[in-house]
């Protein structure tokens, strides 16, 4: 087999297990459902290749306001509502690989919950990868979209 029929039937995998995942939009009320099952073990964080904090600020003394407590002063300042710390730790765990999401597996294999994980950060990736024009592996010398933006890339983006 050549590398561009690999190539092909990976993709066509790839689609098929994203098919069967209702990750169709990555609204906010979505993705606060599909991590609602979460039991916070970080497990996804742990094993996966391209996460690159040493420590992870979850797990850090420099966390030791969480949500909780910033929900409490947004609703001082008149905010409505905060995301649950749940769903903050995947939105924050998003920002952070989604560039570089190679789609491995390894996060929903550790996950006691059975959240399709993997599914989120490939297609949050694939968002991410096509608006940076980035693709993932392909240059060492080039950095990640998180550590190389302008602001004005953004500009159109939604």
């Amino acid at each position: 087999a050549t590398i561009e029929q690999i190539r092909k039937e990976r993709e066509a995998e790839k689609q098929k297990l994203s098919d069967e995942v209702e990750t169709k939009t990555l609204g906010i009320d979505d993705l606060a459902k599909t991590f609602s099952r979460c039991i916070d073990c970080h497990n996804c964080s742990k094993v996966c290749p391209i996460c690159y904090c040493h420590v992870c600020f979850f797990d850090s003394k420099d966390s030791e306001h969480g949500p909780v407590y910033y929900e409490i002063e947004l609703e001082k300042k008149g905010c409505v509502s905060m995301l649950s710390e749940t769903t903050f730790y995947h939105l924050v765990r998003l920002f952070h690989v989604s560039a570089s999401c190679v789609g491995c597996g390894l996060c929903a294999d550790v996950c006691p919950a059975n959240i399709p994980l993997w599914a989120v950060s490939l297609k949050t990736g694939e968002a991410v990868q096509k608006a940076f024009d980035y693709l993932p592996g392909k240059d060492i010398e080039e950095g990640i979209p998180l550590t190389t933006f302008k602001p004005e890339e953004f500009a159109g983006v939604e």
